[in-house]
């Protein structure tokens, strides 16, 4: 349940807002104090997704490294991709802040997310490999749940090419002139 503050009305994680105070119903047993310390902050998550590259026969696939970032006040999403230099990508916000549908009227949730898993939005499947030492704390001490061990990014063959090819266009890549 997400509760908001500075009124009476309550939100579970799958979207149904009550209003205790016109159904006069019961208040339900959570930990408040979690709520609101939590409100503001959001979970970190690092992942990667694979993209097939048929234009260029010096590839075959990129590893693309995204930011998935969980937003506790509001149990909203966004993927956030850092910008590599002269890749000729688009990078940036990859999916915008939102509630993303996981399936028949349900939506992620915190609970969702464990490292070393797949998960899928709009028909694009992420590794989960990593999170920042608070989403870790997090997830221990306030749901109880731990995370499994940090996986390593895998390396983008492209990126890996461009570097040998950038270090021997320099003179320190040159074994005669070094």
């Amino acid at each position: 349940w997400m509760v908001y503050p500075d009124s009476r009305v309550g939100c579970n994680f799958t979207g149904e807002v009550k209003n205790y105070t016109a159904c006069n119903l019961e208040w339900p047993k959570l930990n408040v104090t979690l709520l609101a310390t939590e409100s503001e902050e959001l979970k970190n998550l690092t992942g990667y997704f694979k993209e097939a590259v048929h234009e260029s026969r010096m590839e075959n696939y990129r590893v693309r490294k995204v930011t998935i970032l969980y937003y506790l006040e509001d149990n909203t999403l966004q993927v956030n991709e850092p910008k590599e230099e002269n890749s000729g990508i688009p990078q940036g916000s990859f999916v915008k802040r939102h509630h993303i549908p996981k399936g028949r009227g349900e939506f992620y949730t915190v609970l969702d997310f464990t490292l070393c898993t797949d998960i899928t939005f709009y028909g694009r499947t992420f590794r989960l490999v990593d999170a920042d030492p608070f989403t870790r704390q997090f997830y221990e001490q306030k749901l109880g749940v731990s995370l499994n061990d940090s996986e390593e990014l895998p390396a983008n063959p492209y990126t890996e090419m461009r570097e040998t090819q950038k270090l021997f266009a320099t003179a320190k890549g040159t074994p005669y002139l070094s």
